[in-house]
């Protein structure tokens, strides 16, 4: 099966607002098991074969790198901090970022 190497985006807005984007590879599973974990009546309306049905695709998402940013500022202080950042040499303080390595 082929695997095909990309990425995948999350945005949660709360009192704070955390963005996570990862790398790895997906690929094909065939793993029913794995398909019975996460099998739901949401998707069972989707599917007139249920698990069975021949569009139903399980793929498997292998992380390699990741990255947080957690910003628990104000939009008006965000941009406060980006009109900063463009007018002298300093860095924006919008909060708190960090890479993992799976």
């Amino acid at each position: 099966m082929p695997r095909l190497t990309g990425g995948a985006f999350f945005c949660h807005v709360s009192l704070f607002v955390a963005h996570a984007a990862a790398q790895g590879t997906i690929c094909r599973s065939t793993d029913r098991d794995a398909l019975d974990d996460v099998w739901s009546f949401v998707a069972d309306a989707w599917f007139e074969g249920g698990q069975h049905d021949p569009d139903v695709r399980l793929l498997k998402f292998t992380p390699v790198t990741g990255e947080l940013s957690v910003t628990p500022i104000s939009g008006i202080k965000f941009l406060y901090e980006m009109a900063k950042a463009n007018l002298t040499d300093d860095k924006p303080d919008t909060g708190q970022q960090g890479a993992v390595t799976f």
